[in-house]
């Protein structure tokens, strides 16, 4: 995965590192920004809105852990709060997303 950093306030990590980085990567941040655009501000599990105490979060339906290959692949992000996505860890692949 050849990620960049641009709008990071860091050195570039070194490649082996990359993975550690990879919510501040430019590539994660506009993928996530858009996913919130084009799936609304509800969670997609409990349909909760974003609180301070509980915000919204982009989840891979498919864990980064498991899967790095999808980590920026669209089709494998849904919308979850933040208990939501606590609850879901990596253990679960349950897609919550309705029809867009």
């Amino acid at each position: 995965m050849n990620l960049t950093f641009a709008n990071a306030d860091l050195p570039r990590p070194h490649p082996r590192d990359e993975t550690k980085f990879f919510h501040i990567s430019d590539q994660w941040i506009d993928l996530r920004y858009n996913t919130l655009k084009a799936r609304g501000n509800q969670c997609e599990c409990c349909g909760n809105s974003w609180t301070v105490g509980n915000p919204l979060q982009v989840d891979h339906i498919k864990p980064r852990s498991l899967y790095p290959h999808l980590a920026l692949e669209p089709d494998n992000l849904q919308v979850l709060c933040r208990e939501c996505n606590k609850g879901k860890s990596n253990t679960d692949q349950t897609d919550w997303r309705r029809a867009a």
